[in-house]
């Protein structure tokens, strides 16, 4: 930002454009992908609220997501930039296993936006997704401007949040069937005790982008206003929690309208209903059943860690205690099918822990070229049922990548005959085209 500040007609230039670009945004009512103008490399997707005054100061929302994907959540989310009145933007250039590009990226936002617009200095806030999340709270724990962070799916990767001085107010959000599910109410748990701000929102789903109106929740508790007219899911929160105590989900609906009932607006229905559900049958009880469920998981979820960094890097070629392997997959499937709604809740989670494990293991591995490793990976992967991954596709993929083309053949026999495996797959995949001919791999078919 400061090399365009030298001379004076360059300024009035940039002023010009960035008149030009609120001006753009608020006609199309779209989320634009925008060059930071002091580097071209850098881009963030930006929306502004449907009736946004040049003149007015507005919070402004920052996402991150894993995958760099910052038009997503501002897309999805423009209702509530409308309705709630807040500028949202989404780093096209922040992902997972590279901080710098969060760091960077998020700073050199921040900056930009503040620069071309009015922005409420007292709400200014990240939300990210997954290690987008964790991103989100690292910068804010070391970040005086970062006034809030909304955590989707995951906390945050150290204690410094917790430790830090700053008042940070944390909304965490999680699907019941998130493989981070346990951590979200653990990490709530803690900034409680440390008497820090803290909500935590439950929606019906897995490892996602929550859906609009947690979201809106959550924005609005940031807000901190005692009395709003803007729209806040009364009705629809209500029901949830209703249904959730009439399914037998007893504590977890009650743990709901315990969250609810720090949002100001959701307070009086919230904080009624807490009575209501702990005078119900059976309340005691499933609250037990709850936290020994929830216990069962944090080990399973330690083991089952431990016991994969082991086989992955371990100096065998192979992934070894096959049986092993197979009776912990068992076990999740079982739960899966659980009669119990929160065993079958837990069995969804660890199904959805331990492919993401695998898969962004594998992706990781195969990047830094490290072959044998990858293909452990891809092979306690196979033991599960995520079967729309392909892992013989990814084991022949990290065969070819260790020029392993007997393992690599046998591989992909079997994925094209039970993963239905394409023609174009293999024919544009470079680690297999660079160990076998287009012949050699037509005929794979013809077999």
């Amino acid at each position: 930002m400061q090399a365009f500040r030298y001379k004076l007609f360059i300024v009035c230039f940039l002023i010009l454009i960035f008149q030009n670009v609120s001006a753009q945004v608020k006609e199309n009512q779209s989320a634009e992908k925008l060059s930071i103008l002091t580097n071209d490399s850098l881009q963030y997707s930006l929306y502004l609220p449907a009736n946004f005054e040049n003149d007015k100061y507005y919070p402004l929302l920052i996402f991150l997501d894993p995958s760099a994907r910052g038009d997503y959540p501002v897309k999805q989310y423009k209702k509530i930039a409308d309705t709630q009145e807040v500028i949202l933007a989404g780093s096209l250039n922040s992902k997972n296993f590279d901080p710098s590009s969060s760091f960077g990226s998020t700073s050199t936002m921040l900056q930009d936006i503040t620069y071309k617009f009015k922005i409420d200095k007292e709400r200014i806030w990240l939300a990210g997704f997954s290690g987008g999340s964790r991103a989100a709270s690292s910068y804010a724990a070391k970040n005086e401007s970062i006034k809030g962070v909304i955590a989707c799916g995951a906390g945050f990767s150290d204690a410094a949040f917790i430790s830090s001085n700053k008042s940070i107010a944390f909304a965490g959000l999680v699907g019941y069937k998130d493989m981070n599910f346990e951590e979200m109410i653990r990490v709530n748990k803690q900034l409680t005790e440390a008497n820090k701000e803290s909500l935590l929102l439950f929606f019906d789903g897995d490892h996602m982008w929550p859906p609009e109106k947690e979201m809106s929740i959550a924005v609005q508790w940031l807000m901190k206003e005692e009395q709003s007219d803007k729209t806040i899911f009364l009705s629809d929160n209500f029901r949830e929690i209703e249904s959730l105590r009439s399914a037998g989900y007893l504590y977890m609906s009650w743990m709901m309208a315990s969250e609810n009932s720090k949002v100001p607006q959701l307070f009086n229905y919230s904080d009624s209903l807490k009575p209501i559900i702990e005078s119900t049958k059976g309340f005691s009880k499933d609250k037990i059943m709850f936290e020994n469920v929830l216990s069962d998981e944090t080990t399973f979820l330690d083991e089952f860690s431990f016991l994969f960094g082991q086989a992955v890097f371990s100096d065998v070629d192979e992934v070894s205690n096959i049986d092993t392997w197979k009776s912990r997959i068992n076990t999740i499937n079982t739960l899966r099918k659980n009669k119990n709604g929160y065993k079958k809740f837990s069995g969804e989670r660890l199904f959805d822990f331990t492919w993401r494990l695998c898969i962004e293991q594998y992706n990781w591995l195969m990047t830094s070229r490290q072959y044998k490793q990858a293909y452990k990976a891809a092979t306690i992967l196979s033991f599960n049922t995520a079967f729309f991954l392909k892992p013989e596709f990814l084991m022949a993929r990290a065969a070819a990548g260790s020029k392993d083309s007997k393992k690599c053949i046998n591989h992909l026999k079997y994925s094209i005959k039970n993963e239905k495996l394409s023609k174009e797959n293999i024919l544009n995949d470079g680690l297999i085209s660079d160990l076998f001919t287009e012949d050699e791999l037509s005929k794979l078919f013809n077999e």
